[in-house]
């Protein structure tokens, strides 16, 4: 997910980290009958079958309401038709490059009362060609910025060259614990001084 030299991972497979995921699920409060959706769920299991510790598996919901989708697993989501599904939460860390064709289709697929959180770059929000794409589809009410910058790319030192935040849309009060506006995400087990 480089910002600087233009190397890109084949089919942007960038997994979150960890520790960013369970700082954000620690501030959700998930309802007993929700339906999830990750649309961009990159590697479930390891060689071995060993579970990963990506968003769909660290939700905390049963395997029966959850569902993915993965194109390097055969199920593409941006030309997958999902009818009249409709999903309570939808939570993914998109392609940089299809992160407008993302959102557009997830806010298509969220139930009324739906939360769409998607982790994006800080500096996404800035371009001047997606100032009518934000218009459309309107800024985020909630923007937590990750603290620290998570590193994707665990062959390169330190960690990426720009913020990332998660992006909030939230019409069903499941995020009250996270404060309207910008702020921040610490990192399970991060210490701040």
């Amino acid at each position: 997910m480089s910002s600087t030299d233009g190397n890109v991972i084949e089919h942007e497979n960038y997994p979150t980290p960890e520790a960013a995921v369970r700082a954000l699920l620690n501030k959700i409060d998930f309802k007993a009958d929700d339906s999830f959706f990750e649309p961009c769920c990159g590697d479930l299991s390891d060689a071995d079958g060993n579970e990963l510790p990506c968003i769909f598996n660290l939700v905390p919901l049963d395997i029966m309401q959850k569902e993915w989708a993965e194109i390097r697993m055969g199920r593409e989501f941006l030309t997958t038709d999902y009818g009249c599904r409709k999903f309570d939460v939808i939570i993914t860390n998109p392609p940089f490059s299809l992160s407008t064709e993302f959102l557009r289709k997830c806010k298509s697929l969220l139930a009324p009362g739906g939360t769409l959180i998607f982790l994006q770059r800080v500096n996404w929000l800035g371009s001047k060609k997606r100032v009518r794409f934000w218009q459309e589809v309107g800024m985020p009410s909630k923007s937590p910025i990750l603290v620290p910058r998570p590193k994707f790319d665990k062959s390169k030192k330190g960690t990426d060259s720009c913020e990332y935040a998660w992006y909030i849309y939230d019409n069903g009060d499941r995020t009250r614990n996270i404060p309207f506006g910008l702020s921040h995400s610490i990192a399970e087990g991060y210490k701040i001084d």
